[in-house]
Formats: structure tokens, C-alpha cells, sequence
């Protein structure tokens, strides 16, 4: 089992090392992530995954299943969409600064003293 989730439809973007789970549809990571959901340390998350299901519904997924990383990185280079799942992140979950990597990139930390109730929020 890999502690690292990296969710891009585009492999020239793939980590170098082994240790990250990597998907490339929304559907394979939220999978990965119901099958190991306290497991997962840091997962990374790009928006644009073509035609079918985007990044944001692995963050709904997560939200709703309260399926929490310490660490989720946004790294779509979509900035509009990228900001709307840090939107959804930062509903009472997590912090966030920004780090250098294409157009946007934004790194969460989990705090759950600050968690509300979020399956409201993710689905309505």
C-alpha cells in the first residue's frame, strides 16, 4: 500500500519516485481512497482529467465520505477549477499556503478542530 496519491490523466507529470499510488481517472483514486482511507498521507490532485469525471469530484467524494489526507495538493493548472476545490477544502477543513508549480498550487493541512459537519456542504 502507498501512502502518496498523484490523480493526473497526463503521465509526463508523474512523480519520479515509486512511492505515490498513481491514477488517472477520478473514479481509480476515489477507489484507492475507499479502499485505504486512513492510509493515504498526501494526496495530489489535478482538475482536468478529459472527458469524464474531473479532480472535484474526488474532492466531493472525500468530503462526503469525510475521507481526510493531512496533506491534499491541488496542482491543476485549470486556475478557475483548481479554486473552486480549494473552496470546497477550506470550508472549515483545511488551511492552506501556496507553492510554486505551473499556474497554481495549493497545499492544505488538516486541521479537524476545525471540521463541521461537510456532507451538507459537498452535496448540496
Amino acid at each position: 500500500m502507498k501512502r502518496y496519491l498523484w490523480l493526473d490523466d497526463e503521465p509526463a507529470r508523474d512523480p519520479v519516485s515509486d512511492e505515490w499510488h498513481i491514477c488517472r481517472t477520478a473514479e481509480e483514486a476515489i477507489e484507492y481512497l475507499s479502499a485505504h482511507p486512513n492510509d493515504v498521507l498526501l494526496a495530489s490532485l489535478d482538475h482536468d482529467l478529459g472527458i469524464r469525471k474531473s479532480g472535484r469530484h474526488v474532492v466531493e467524494f472525500m468530503l462526503r465520505e469525510r475521507i481526510f489526507p493531512p496533506v491534499i495538493n491541488v496542482h491543476s493548472m485549470n486556475l478557475w477549477a483548481a479554486e473552486e476545490m480549494v473552496l470546497m477544502l477550506t470550508h472549515g477543513t483545511y488551511q492552506y499556503e501556496k507553492a510554486p508549480f505551473g499556474v497554481t498550487v495549493k497545499l492544505w493541512q488538516f486541521t479537524p478542530d476545525l471540521a463541521p459537519d461537510l456532507v451538507e456542504f459537498a452535496t448540496g
